[in-house]
């Protein structure tokens, strides 16, 4: 099936088939085997629809006939489980300087995953379908058992990358900006998160993007053309809320603050550990400065983690999510961004929110992208279904 959606990750705008479809998704990815019984319960979809999405699922080998449970009287409940033999989607990130892939099955167990940096003189397409290619290799897998992809982009001009895998391989793909991809990442796999809906602060420059339910919406990516805001939700006929959903000035990020400061001539251990070059400084050096109780190192982190939290606290104060999760970088500092963080949080949120509200760093890392691109590409397979 071809999209007529340019390849973009679906994040709103769903119908009511689309919506039953996740839902019922997430609720036997969750359950691992589970009845339509109880699938109709949970969810109070009635019985007679449930059996019919099921059968739908099962038509396309989306899920697996697991036979009939013990009853407890009456007729036994008919089990199923989701189709980890025979469905699998491959996630890319693409966005930094090291190309990342994974191969996963429908229930996101990583089969197979590479690293690769970006080769001079080599497009990234190129290398982006040979790490494919290894992984889909390694794995022994038939590439007709892949059914989508999904790839993670900062740069509109990447978006080819759907293209060329498409042509190589003949799977479904589909993109997304790194900070939605990340975010959905967060939401579905860190097992500190357990919460419909959350706010996701991606970077030191404040980028936000907010999901709730299956709604996802939020900051641009990239020079604005990976959107993933739902303007109808974020504007409306009042003030433009997506203005604070996006990044700061890039100034305002740890690795160009520090550079600038060292360009005085101020001595701090960040010089050595970026070995004399003021071009080695990195986000990953300035927060291994903090922790070595270097001063200049430790303001930088600390402005940082207020800026972060004065966005946080407005965009908590807008939407009202469950849960906060820090990622893309800074959350490596701990608690030397975190508490200014939290301090700005509790002094700026209306009334109870802040201490209702959990603010965690992401768990995924460096991987949180490319995890986020292969779980949004299983989204988009039962959105279709």
């Amino acid at each position: 099936m071809k999209t007529k959606r340019h390849r973009l990750f679906m994040f709103h705008g769903l119908n009511d088939k689309q919506a039953r479809n996740l839902l019922i998704f997430d609720l036997i990815r969750k359950r691992g085997v589970i009845s339509r019984t109880e699938i109709s319960k949970i969810t109070g979809v009635n019985i007679v629809s449930v059996s019919n999405y099921i059968n739908n699922y099962l038509a396309k080998k989306l899920v697996l006939d697991k036979g009939l449970a013990v009853s407890s009287g009456g007729r036994k409940p008919e089990l199923v489980e989701l189709n980890t033999r025979d469905n699998f989607v491959i996630g890319v990130d693409a966005s930094g300087d090291e190309i990342r892939v994974v191969l996963a099955d429908i229930g996101m167990k990583v089969i197979e995953k590479r690293v690769s940096d970006k080769a001079r003189g080599k497009e990234i397409s190129s290398v982006v379908v040979d790490l494919i290619e290894d992984v889909r290799a390694a794995a022994g897998l038939d590439i007709a058992k892949v059914k989508a992809a999904g790839v993670g982009i900062s740069d509109s001009a990447l978006a080819g990358l759907c293209a060329a895998i498409e042509k190589e391989f003949g799977v479904e793909t589909f993109t997304g900006g790194v900070a939605s991809c990340a975010a959905y990442a967060e939401k579905r796999l860190n097992p500190n998160v357990s919460a419909s809906s959350l706010l996701y602060m991606h970077s030191d420059i404040g980028r936000g993007i907010m999901i709730s339910g299956d709604i996802c919406f939020g900051s641009p990516d990239g020079d604005g053309a990976m959107e993933s805001a739902d303007e109808k939700i974020t504007k409306g006929n009042g003030p433009d809320m997506l203005k604070y959903m996006r990044p700061w000035d890039e100034y305002l990020g740890m690795a160009r603050t520090a550079q600038r400061e060292v360009s005085k001539g101020i001595g701090t251990k960040m010089v050595s550990l970026a070995k004399g070059d003021i071009r080695n400084i990195t986000e990953d050096v300035v927060i291994e400065a903090a922790r070595q109780n270097d001063e200049v190192a430790l303001n930088i982190v600390q402005s940082v983690g207020i800026n972060l939290g004065l966005r946080t606290a407005f965009l908590m104060n807008l939407f009202t999510p469950e849960a906060v999760v820090v990622g893309g970088g800074p959350e490596k500092a701990g608690g030397i961004i975190f508490t200014p963080i939290e301090k700005m949080v509790s002094r700026l949120s209306f009334g109870k929110l802040a201490p209702n509200v959990k603010i965690v760093p992401g768990s995924l890392g460096d991987e949180a992208v490319v995890l986020g691109a292969a779980s949004l590409a299983v989204r988009e397979m039962f959105l279709q279904a």
